[in-house]
């Protein structure tokens, strides 16, 4: 007898070796094909394609920016993406597997958890088996973007491991242990919240911390004790659990807040969010019995049928009242339930951000554990007179997992890009704009523009002031040369949001390719000044001032743009361009010299900068031959102020200010030198001097009303509006109406928008 005991040990060791790989490759079998996916624009972009903290590598200052809580990913999720990143680039495949091999990680450790809480191994196996192959959690293994659920799903079961192991021999390094798995699983996504509660749970069943006993001797009302570990000792263990989940859920609320917004209640009624989540709920039990018809997107509902809230509400009530009928007997259909409905909380909607679904089949993806448990467990309840136990479960798993393997191998085909995603997407919803709108951006990249544009007016259709769909409908209609009808979504999209500033930028490109060059600089100007930091704007306003010859606002813009961004071989090439229209030919050498050493293959980069150095030798050789007449003929002013100008252009301003000063000591009150010495103090910000030089100059001229308006520009520079508005009406009563400069020239910027400066337009009708 006792050799057949080792002998049926070591068959149950191998069979359960066995079970393990059975659950490898049946996992891998059916989520094998996903590898050839490729990443899908919903928020992979965000996360990945073109995240700069991933694409930067790891560094101190990455690292800094990943805490951050405006941060789109979060730390740990953070050091997943860069390190496939540094490995093997942007290639999907690389980041498909990496999310596989997590869940299938995740699979092997829920059953070696449950195993060790509760010792009934096909049980646990029954279990790990939906979860790796059930089709809800495709969502969560397919989606690159869900790096951070999957990884926080390792992180739940490595917390659940270290505190079982705690519970069966307290000690402060086993509780340490499960503090930092806890902290690790926050930082790789917060849905890890409500895991204090789901350890109070698993007190009361499998590690029956709590106990519960029935006591028919207090009467009908109450019909159980506690007794084991004081629940107040459990709670207070608990303690420091949910501090850092209150911490890591606020740090969550306010990154949410920066990135996307938070939806208030009047955007969606707390009683929507209420009737919607008490539906959800139900929603998602359907699914886990019927996972057809998945989506990525369920839109979220304008309302929520009584009889469905009513329903719902009902369902809920009796699930729960039934758990706790059961509770002494059967703990686990209550902790299975708590666990299922608890998990859920965080992603009610109740609190909402960014575009918030009516349900998402990521967000069940470690909720679901607690009814396969009740329902694994409850199976064997069913059955009590059949044995073996393992024959029913492994059967009934057999079952399960042949009939769902087909459905998730289906629901991974249609993650194979966005175009296939979304297709499948419409087909399984009604309504759904975001589906649309992204369908659309799929089939414009692919060259389908007649399917993008019917795409993105369907999505116009159902969310008719959404902002996003109308400025690519532009784009499309751009790309279509229907450049009247780019401008009138354009222009739509304005009048909806004057604040978005991509619309500016595609309405000013629409005007710039029908030759409305001046309406173009406008359109881009006012959204810089909603968007300063935009790159592609100010180098395209940058192209565009060098285009119409206005090479010194080309300058500007180029040098904004570098401001931002110094590493742009593009921009520093056009404006080594312009600093040789202006011949400043030190500056051209210095900006096409940085442009090659970023793109060392730049052949218009290397001859840009033969000839600015060219250029350069043969302007020191005609400022040697100046200096030369000049000593010879020292009254000679139109010398002094030739070589003024030269040093003028390579903004040499010291030595220009010196040539001009002396032409001026020759020839007093010379018009064409004071104003070129303004123009430098004014470039130099030296504000005092250009306006003492204009006051000489308003002396010598007093009734010259360019005087009074140069004077109007320089403290408007300076921020002194009122001043600027006075020196401007005595500009205008002197005969100064040149009012297309005085609304476009940007000197005046700073008080075009004040109550001062339009009370001022209105007196004399100009609009």
């Amino acid at each position: 007898m006792k050799g057949n005991s080792v002998i049926q040990k070591i068959v149950d060791r191998y069979t359960e070796i066995i079970v393990y790989i059975l659950l490898i490759v049946s996992t891998a079998a059916v989520y094998s094909h996903v590898v050839v996916s490729d990443f899908v624009i919903i928020d992979d972009p965000l996360q990945v394609t073109q995240n700069a903290n991933v694409l930067s590598g790891f560094s101190w200052d990455t690292c800094i920016k990943a805490f951050r809580p405006e941060s789109w990913c979060s730390p740990i999720t953070w050091v997943g993406y860069t390190t496939v990143y540094n490995m093997f680039g942007l290639n999907p495949a690389a980041f498909h597997l990496m999310n596989l091999l997590l869940h299938i990680t995740s699979t092997i450790l829920l059953l070696s958890l449950l195993d060790k809480m509760t010792g009934e191994f096909w049980k646990s196996a029954f279990v790990a088996a939906l979860f790796a192959v059930h089709p809800v959690n495709v969502e969560s293994v397919a989606w690159i973007a869900e790096l951070n659920n999957v990884l926080s799903g390792l992180f739940f079961m490595l917390t659940l491991l270290a505190y079982t192991i705690y519970t069966r021999s307290p000690d402060w390094k086993g509780y340490l242990l499960t503090l930092v798995a806890f902290v690790f699983g926050l930082l790789a996504k917060p849905v890890l919240v409500t895991l204090p509660f789901i350890m109070l749970l698993l007190d009361l069943w499998p590690l029956r911390r709590i106990r519960l006993e029935s006591n028919d001797d207090l009467g009908a009302s109450v019909r159980f004790k506690l007794s084991g570990i004081p629940v107040s000792r459990l709670i207070l263990e608990k303690v420091p659990f949910m501090i850092l989940a209150f911490l890591s859920l606020a740090s969550n609320v306010a990154g949410a807040s920066k990135r996307m917004g938070l939806y208030s209640t009047e955007a969606v009624s707390i009683g929507l969010r209420m009737s919607n989540a008490i539906v959800s709920y139900v929603k998602y039990l359907g699914k886990i019995f019927w996972p057809v018809d998945l989506a990525v997107f369920y839109p979220y509902p304008s309302t929520v049928p009584l009889w469905q809230v009513a329903g719902a509400s009902f369902v809920l009530i009796l699930m729960t009242l039934l758990a706790l009928r059961f509770v002494v007997e059967r703990p686990y259909l209550l902790v299975g339930w708590l666990w299922f409905l608890g998990g859920l909380v965080p992603f009610l909607g109740l609190v909402q951000s960014g575009f918030w679904p009516e349900l998402a089949d990521r967000y069940a993806y470690l909720t679901y554990i607690g009814i396969f448990i009740a329902f694994a467990w409850g199976l064997s309840d069913l059955f009590p007179r059949l044995r073996p136990t393992r024959r029913i479960l492994s059967g009934s798993a057999a079952v399960v997992v042949v009939v769902l393997m087909p459905l998730t191998w289906i629901q991974v085909s249609y993650w194979k890009d966005t175009e296939t995603l979304f297709k499948q997407n419409i087909s399984v919803t009604e309504n759904n704009y975001l589906a649309h709108y992204n369908l659309g951006i799929a089939l414009f990249e692919h060259g389908d523009i007649d399917g993008a544009i019917h795409n993105f007016r369907h999505a116009l259709r159902i969310k008719p002031h959404d902002i996003m769909p109308r400025n690519n409908l532009g784009v499309a209609l751009f790309k279509k040369k229907d450049i009247e009808g780019a401008i009138r979504e354009y222009r739509e999209c304005i009048r909806i949001n004057p604040n978005h500033h991509l619309a500016y930028f595609n309405l000013a490109q629409a005007y710039r390719e029908k030759m409305g060059l001046q309406e173009a600089v406008e359109w881009y100007l006012k959204g810089l000044r909603i968007s300063p930091n935009d790159i592609q704007a100010r180098n395209s306003l940058g192209d565009l001032f060098l285009s119409m010859g206005n090479n010194a606002e080309a300058i500007v813009q180029y040098n904004e743009s570098l401001k931002i961004n110094l590493h742009q071989p593009y921009a520093l090439y056009n404006l080594g361009r312009a600093y040789l229209k202006e011949e400043n030919y030190r500056k051209a050498a210095e900006s096409f010299q940085r442009a090659l050493e970023q793109n060392p293959n730049s052949v218009e980069a290397s001859q840009g900068l033969e000839s600015a150095r060219g250029y350069h030798e043969r302007l020191s050789a005609v400022i040697a031959q100046l200096k030369e007449m000049i000593r010879n003929d020292p009254g000679n002013v139109s010398l002094y102020i030739k070589l003024g100008d030269i040093y003028n252009r390579q903004d040499d301003h010291g030595e220009a200010i010196n040539q001009y000063r002396k032409a001026l000591s020759i020839r007093p009150g010379t018009m064409q030198i004071m104003y070129g010495l303004v123009l430098i103090y004014s470039d130099m910000k030296d504000y005092s001097k250009a306006l003492d030089l204009l006051q000489d100059i308003r002396r010598i001229q007093p009734d010259n009303p360019e005087v009074d308006y140069n004077i109007a520009c320089i403290y408007s520079k300076q921020g002194m509006k009122d001043d600027s508005v006075r020196w401007l009406q005595n500009a205008v009563d002197k005969g100064f109406h040149n009012w297309g400069l005085i609304m476009k020239d940007p000197d005046l910027a700073a008080i075009r928008n004040t109550d001062v400066f339009k009370g001022f337009m209105n007196e004399h009708d100009i609009n």
